[in-house]
């Protein structure tokens, strides 16, 4: 789990076996830890193979959506332009007209399953993030 603090508030992005909803081990690097202001984290898991996942990216109270009545999680590949997946949390009606969640809220949690990306140059929408397997020294 990457928990991250910025201007806006606390949130946190998790790693998630589907259908089974739990939650992967995540590993940290032993030498050059970030520090616990750091506006990125790198964390590890042990992929299994044919395993379907989803990433849950969850926004705690006292997040501050600013003028805005939704945040957009995307999940960026090197080398892809663009995002291949993303997930809109919306501000709650019921804390429209103020900027920031109550501190006794709920969490707002939002899932990525799929993703939309171009392979060997066919564009392929709605494909479910799962592990697979690698063909190594073919």
């Amino acid at each position: 789990m990457a928990i991250l603090k910025q201007v806006e508030g606390e949130y946190k992005v998790l790693i998630m076996r589907q259908p089974e909803n739990t939650y992967f081990d995540e590993y940290v690097k032993v030498d050059g830890r970030e520090k616990h202001y750091a506006i990125e984290r790198k964390r590890y898991i042990k992929a299994e193979g044919g395993t379907l996942i989803s990433i849950e990216v969850t926004l705690k109270p006292g997040f501050d959506f600013g003028n805005f009545d939704r945040v957009q999680a995307q999940l960026c590949f090197p080398g892809q332009a663009g995002s291949v997946s993303w997930v809109d949390i919306k501000k709650p009606i019921t804390v429209y007209h103020n900027k920031k969640l109550p501190r006794t809220a709920v969490t707002l949690t939002g899932q990525m399953n799929h993703a939309n990306i171009t392979l060997n140059g066919q564009r392929i929408l709605g494909a479910q993030f799962a592990f697979r397997g690698l063909d190594i020294g073919k």
